[in-house]
Parts: structure tokens; sequence; C-alpha cells
């Protein structure tokens, strides 16, 4: 079972909440997207299917490209960078040598 479970409200509602969750430094890593957007709406918005942004997501990162992330950042309306640095985060937290603080 996902360890997020999505907000259970409006998505005008979730894509705000995200918005002002991203704005204020909240979200630190990519996964907690998935509080407010389903992997579904998320491959969608980056032109992917769902099979394809899962496989990228947890087994191939170097899968994605900068223009989806692009995508993603002009539908949810924030700056591409914030999601790409929000990705890396997300990369730098699951590999092996990762060393928690």
């Amino acid at each position: 079972m996902n360890k997020f479970k999505l907000l259970r409200i409006p998505a005008d509602e979730r894509l705000r909440f995200l918005q002002e969750r991203l704005a204020e430094g909240r979200i630190t890593r990519f996964s907690e997207i998935f509080m407010f957007l389903s992997k579904t709406a998320i491959a969608t918005m980056m032109s992917m299917k769902v099979e394809r942004f899962s496989k990228c997501f947890h087994k191939d990162p170097g899968g994605f490209k900068f223009a989806q992330f692009f995508k993603l950042a002009e539908k949810i309306e924030v700056d591409p960078w914030l999601l790409i640095k929000l990705f890396e985060s997300e990369i730098k937290s699951n590999s092996p040598d990762h060393t928690s603080p």
C-alpha cells in the first residue's frame, strides 16, 4: 500500500494545496506530491503512460526527460527547476549509499 494517502478533496483544491506547500518549501521530495495528485494524474500531465512513469520513478530515473518536468510544472504552475530538485532529492534519499544525518 502507498504510504501516502491521496487527499479526498476536489482536484482544484488539491492543486491549490500542492502549490501552497511547494511555495512554502514544505515538500522536500517528489514522492510527497503523490499526497495531492495521483501517479496517473502526474503521468498524464507529463505526457507519459502510467507504467512508463512508474518504471522511470522506481527503477530508471534516467528515463525521464527535462521536457516532461517542464510539462508538469506548466500544468501545476510552479517552477520546473523546483520539480527537478525535488526529484533529485528523491533519488538521493533512495540511493543505497545515502546516509541520514
